[in-house]
């Protein structure tokens, strides 16, 4: 098994005694080498893939399907941005939850990448990992999947001076 979700609560988000629990589940899945949504989460949806080990039922995920990622620690966002699909379709919907072993920047370099993404909007009540969080960039170049001439790399780069961001981070 490479990947796995824990939905439930209960952990570090309880005291120390959820933290300790946690710690020993994210051992566990380092060691082994599996990829931990959560604990304290909803999942992940991917429409363009058809493929979800999100908790709530969907009738037709590939419904869904656009070029919004929704990157979030609160499941109950993610579940109200799902009730209305009108305004624009998911690449994914992401609810991290306490981000055990995998944390939110490593969820949002994944996303910067994905080609079926062109928007990632974000709930984060913590960064984890905030170096990591800020350095976090679209790679891909002009002539790529995704690229339009310019390339995103260079509209990111393009939208302004990042050092202030990162000074708040750290």
């Amino acid at each position: 098994m490479k990947a796995a979700v824990i939905y439930d609560g209960g952990f570090a988000e309880q005291g120390a005694e959820g933290r300790a629990l946690q710690a020993r589940i994210a051992a566990i899945c380092v060691e082994a080498g599996i990829a931990l949504c959560g604990p304290n989460c909803m999942g992940i949806l991917n429409p363009h893939h058809k493929s979800t080990t999100y908790l709530q039922e969907l009738r037709e995920p590939a419904g869904l399907a656009g070029n919004v990622a929704i990157l979030s620690h609160s499941g109950g966002l993610c579940v109200g941005l799902l009730t209305d699909t009108r305004r624009f379709g998911f690449s994914h919907i992401v609810s991290s939850g306490n981000e055990a072993t995998v944390s939110a920047a490593a969820f949002l370099e994944y996303l910067l990448e994905d080609p079926h993404t062109a928007i990632v909007g974000g709930f984060i009540e913590a960064i984890r990992e905030p170096e990591r969080f800020a350095r976090a960039r679209p790679r891909r170049h002009a002539g790529q999947a995704g690229g339009d001439g310019q390339g995103r790399s260079a509209r990111a780069h393009q939208a302004g001076d990042h050092d202030p961001y990162r000074r708040r981070c750290r």
